[in-house]
């Protein structure tokens, strides 16, 4: 007990009333917590004396950490607040900014930022830009997005921190990964309780939080790459086990969401560990009865969702591509403006065979930001997804190694999210954005 003092910083614990309140705070919200049967709280209660002391050591790692952790309950989280889906981790984000900059200010704790982070920069600046031009303009919260996001990218790509820091954000992500997949079977349990016929499993709360089954599936497909690079890397065998658990959680959750887009996302994570992984034997000796094991326990409501693919459309996907492609011989140059896909999409719709409705998404990364931005913004992008590749090589923990464990994570990670985003309109998504992040953080700190 002794020691343990001794390694809190003394001014903390020299205030011990604001001690002895949290800790009343905390038994009260705890019996309440139980009372209500809210498991949930109580599980984040458990650990709150930990993350406070852990805060006052490391808050760069705590706020960061829990906005990494939060990321696939995004839209569940807190209620959104006049529409702006103002939630949970925006507050998280907010709080790292300020965070950051008093740190910077104060402790040197900046560097000049990487010339890869430009790009993003100049694809914000140009995205906010076509607002000029567009037919209709971009309600308030997206516009928002469209500076916060990058504004969020660079302050913390320019922070310094620690190869460690950078290890123990992983656990956060992963940690992200296995709560996601803990209410995500409360759901699929209460469904099968209730009798209803199930199609697709999201997480509910409230009466008007619910999460959109592509963009879950998409959030976890990092902290599924994450668990791989455990795996395989070292340690001892019973916490290896650990993560195959975690790892066969993870993709059930994935499964159970049916978003096609997310599976093949996995099936390019496993393809590139294969391809650059050294420890090919050891990866197939978990992979392949992980992979058997977990495809045979999901229901076959969910895998059915392959064998109508073609008969849907990709869910009426290839009709919307169709009428976006003859969006482009008008919009190639300039684009129709920030999200401005749905208008062009209308204007166009005349051309589609299959009557889908008007006013729809891309579904497809490449094609809306095209369409959206034109030729000028679907080029910043394309240099600003191999700038940031190639920035996962420059560095490695592993002296000149360029494939370690870690590179083979991240480029694993780039490419299941860039496959996955031809389903989905990702750009600015902020699971996306984390890996950019992450990314920039490697390379800090790696560089020192």
């Amino acid at each position: 007990m002794n020691k343990i003092l001794t390694d809190i910083p003394s001014s903390i614990v020299s205030m011990k009333w604001p001690w002895i309140a949290i800790g009343a705070i905390t038994v009260m919200i705890a019996a309440n917590a139980i009372v209500n049967t809210q498991w949930l709280y109580l599980g984040a209660l458990l650990v709150l004396p930990l993350m406070i002391y852990v805060f006052f050591n490391n808050p760069f790692l705590v706020l960061f950490g829990l906005y990494a952790f939060l990321l696939p309950l995004d839209t569940v989280l807190l209620p959104s607040i006049a529409g702006a889906a103002a939630n949970a981790t925006k507050y998280l984000a907010i709080l790292t900014i300020v965070l950051l900059c008093i740190k910077g200010a104060f402790e040197d704790k900046f560097r000049r930022p990487d010339t890869t982070v430009i790009w993003w920069i100049l694809l914000s600046l140009y995205s906010l830009l076509t607002v000029v031009w567009a037919e209709q303009q971009p309600a308030l919260f997206i516009i928002i997005n469209v500076i916060s996001l990058p504004l969020f990218y660079l302050i913390v790509s320019s922070y310094k921190i620690s190869r460690k820091d950078y290890e123990l954000l992983k656990w956060f992500i992963i940690g992200g990964g296995f709560v996601t997949f803990l209410l995500t079977m409360y759901s699929y349990n209460t469904l099968l309780q209730s009798g209803e016929k199930i199609d697709r499993v999201t997480i509910v709360m409230g009466t008007d939080r619910i999460t959109f089954q592509n963009a879950i599936a998409f959030a976890l497909l990092l902290p599924a790459s994450m668990s791989i690079e455990k795996i395989l890397g070292k340690g001892v065998r019973l916490k290896k086990l650990l993560y195959v658990i975690i790892l066969g959680m993870i993709l059930f959750s994935i499964i159970l969401s049916g978003s096609r887009g997310g599976m093949l996302g996995v099936g390019v994570i496993f393809t590139v560990y294969f391809l650059l992984s050294k420890k090919k034997v050891d990866y197939l000796t978990f992979v392949i009865p992980l992979l058997i094991l977990t495809i045979s326990l999901a229901p076959g409501v969910f895998l059915d969702r392959w064998g109508n693919a073609a008969e849907t459309g990709g869910a009426g996907r290839l009709p919307i591509w169709h009428v976006g492609l003859m969006a482009l011989e008008k919009y190639w140059l300039t684009g129709a403006g920030l999200a401005n896909y749905p208008n062009a999409y209308t204007e166009f719709v005349d051309y589609s065979s299959v009557y889908v409705g008007v006013g729809r998404a891309a579904h497809n990364i490449y094609l809306g930001m095209f369409v959206e931005l034109g030729i000028i913004g679907f080029i910043l992008m394309i240099i600003g997804f191999v700038k940031h590749y190639k920035a996962i090589d420059k560095v490695s923990f592993y002296s000149s190694n360029r494939y370690d464990i870690d590179s083979i994570m991240l480029k694993a990670s780039f490419w299941s999210l860039l496959v996955a985003s031809f389903f989905l309109d990702t750009f600015w998504y902020k699971q996306i954005w984390l890996l950019w992040m992450l990314i920039m953080i490697r390379k800090n700190a790696r560089e020192g």
